[in-house]
């Protein structure tokens, strides 16, 4: 670094500010990567684990940490449970998490990845291969604040990455964890711009809650799009907890102060 860079960082990290190069063409592995890394994450809980896939992300990008899954859905559980055999760090639970606990009954699609609680809107059955009831269910719902602390206790943990892909449920789960959601540092939620299922929360109804108990948003990146204009139907939001305001922004990363290079 030259010397009149290192002035200008002193200069500004006595203020509270950091002078960094902004990423430009970030993706999401490198996006969850730098997350799992910042905020020292030491338990992801993968909820809506379909067959394992989100979790198999994790180990790709290197996190090597605790995982808890929840998929309620018998066959899909199957499958989790086997993967978990080979990786000592990995369990899964067979349950949903809602805003309450019960018995409820599950849509479970042709496309397994579409599995939800909700019916299909008339633009998901017209527009989602496989978005069509093929059988139901009945799972077994809780609440996320009556099984935190035990997880926690029993995983040695402190720092938790609430990753939410529950095909238009994230916002019961949410609900479902009142006591426990100020512990959470980071969560990720699957977001509609195109409602695929009917009552399905909107963008901003999640973005508003999400803001509400104290997250801000780090990454936005489309999961689908509308093949015949390539709008985005729905994108993963990454979301961390909002910080005291001891670092600002500049070229529109906001980064904590840390040691001179």
């Amino acid at each position: 670094m030259n010397s009149a860079k290192k002035v200008i960082k002193r200069a500004l990290r006595r203020l509270g500010y950091d002078l960094v190069q902004y990423p430009s063409s970030e993706t999401y592995g490198e996006h969850i990567k730098a997350l799992l890394t910042t905020l020292d994450i030491d338990l992801v809980l993968d909820v809506g684990a379909h067959q394992g896939e989100y979790a198999f992300f994790l180990r790709e990008v290197g996190y090597s940490g605790r995982i808890i899954s929840f998929e309620p859905v018998a066959l899909n559980f199957a499958v989790i449970a086997r993967h978990c055999g080979h990786d000592r760090s990995w369990q899964v639970h067979n349950l949903a998490l809602g805003s309450e606990d019960a018995d409820r009954s599950m849509n479970v699609m042709s496309n397994s990845f579409l599995n939800s609680f909700l019916a299909p809107s008339e633009f998901g059955a017209r527009s989602v291969d496989g978005n069509d009831i093929k059988s139901i269910e009945k799972v077994t719902v809780r609440r996320l604040d009556g099984l935190f602390d035990q997880m926690l206790n029993a995983a040695g943990a402190h720092n938790v990455f609430l990753k939410m892909d529950t095909q238009g449920w994230d916002l019961e789960v949410l609900r479902g964890a009142d006591a426990c959601i100020s512990r959470i540092g980071a969560v990720q939620s699957e977001v509609p711009l195109k409602a695929i299922y009917k009552g399905m929360p909107s963008f901003m109804a999640v973005i508003t809650e999400c803001d509400r108990l104290g997250f801000e948003i780090t990454g936005m990146f489309p999961v689908s799009r509308d093949t015949n204009n390539l709008a985005i139907v729905e994108f993963d939001c990454v979301m961390t907890r909002r910080r005291p305001k001891t670092a600002a922004f500049i070229v529109g990363v906001p980064r904590a102060t840390d040691p001179l290079d």
